[in-house]
């Protein structure tokens, strides 16, 4: 099942995130181009399968926002009425919480999910 999708992908950015956000704090800009910095490593890696369900296409650094991109290997109909579901059981999972842990505060997490054909179909709020 599509559960837990972000998981993996958001570990692996977590642990490049460890060094950074142990420093002192930073002003928005200087932490903007941190996030750019380390978005851009991981960017790098991509894509990945995550699962039968799931490929991570990409991420994205917008203004004090982590984007990350998912294609859903699942009937479109299925991921939409399962929102709440995914989004629920993703925010309760302890790789985005521990995530979360090692982001400085003020950081935004989204999740956008993609199907095969690579057409939006909605965006989950991470926080």
């Amino acid at each position: 099942m599509i559960v837990l999708f972000a998981c993996v992908g958001l570990g692996t950015f977590a642990v490049a995130e460890v060094a950074f956000f142990a420093a002192r704090p930073k002003s928005p800009q200087e932490l903007q181009v941190e996030i750019e910095k380390q978005v851009a490593e991981v960017k790098a890696t991509l894509p990945q399968k995550e699962g039968d369900l799931v490929t991570w296409l990409d991420i994205e650094a917008r203004w004090q926002t982590i984007v990350y991109k998912y294609k859903i290997h699942a009937p479109r109909d299925l991921v939409v009425a399962k929102k709440k579901d995914i989004e629920s059981q993703t925010k309760g999972s302890l790789m985005l919480g521990a995530a979360k842990m090692m982001m400085p505060k003020g950081v935004h997490l989204e999740a956008e999910l993609y199907d095969d054909y690579g057409s939006y179909i909605y965006t989950l709020d991470l926080d």
